[in-house]
């Protein structure tokens, strides 16, 4: 499935740092650079999801399992300019695709949780699904990252907050 090209914009106009915000799929040496640099709040959810794992092997199984998304053609790379700061995957599930967010720290900026919005609507419409989010994330604004990108809270899951993403919830919306 190819990304459309909609889904760019021009950032930091109003400071005259330009930059284009894009996606694109992930490419294997996206991997080496998002891992290593993962947000520490993306760590710490990582370390709570894959408690039951040693601490040593937990980026790993990601690893693995973003090469294998890269595989199935179910990853893409959020970048600014030509540098990656993040990566999301898409797994199918029953009636929606549950999605996995690979985060740098600039990935949490309100250009980047916004174009995620249109990336979410582009992604439910292609693959005719809901998406569906996974939280364990502590941190206070976790509720207010995921309504900017366009999804609702849904309910818990043992310790982890769901999060939905209808792909009728913003057909109002203009493209």
């Amino acid at each position: 499935m190819q990304l459309p090209e909609v889904i760019s914009r021009t950032v930091g106009e109003s400071m005259g740092d330009t930059a284009r915000l894009w996606i694109r799929p992930t490419q294997a040496q996206d991997v080496d650079v998002v891992l290593p640099q993962l947000a520490e709040r993306a760590l710490a959810e990582i370390d709570r999801f894959l408690r039951d794992d040693p601490p040593e092997a937990r980026l790993a199984i990601i690893r693995d399992h973003v090469l294998a998304s890269i595989e199935a053609g179910r990853a893409d790379t959020f970048l600014l300019g030509d540098a990656p700061v993040g990566i999301i995957t898409h797994t199918p599930e029953r009636d929606y695709h549950y999605t996995t967010a690979l985060p740098m720290e600039r990935y949490f900026e309100r250009d980047f949780l916004r174009i995620s919005r249109s990336y979410g609507q582009d992604l439910a419409r292609r693959l005719g699904t809901g998406l569906r989010a996974y939280s364990r994330s502590e941190h206070a604004r976790v509720g207010t990252w995921f309504s900017l990108m366009g999804f609702r809270f849904a309910g818990w899951d043992g310790d982890a907050r769901v999060f939905v993403f209808d792909p009728g919830r913003f057909a109002h919306a203009g493209r």
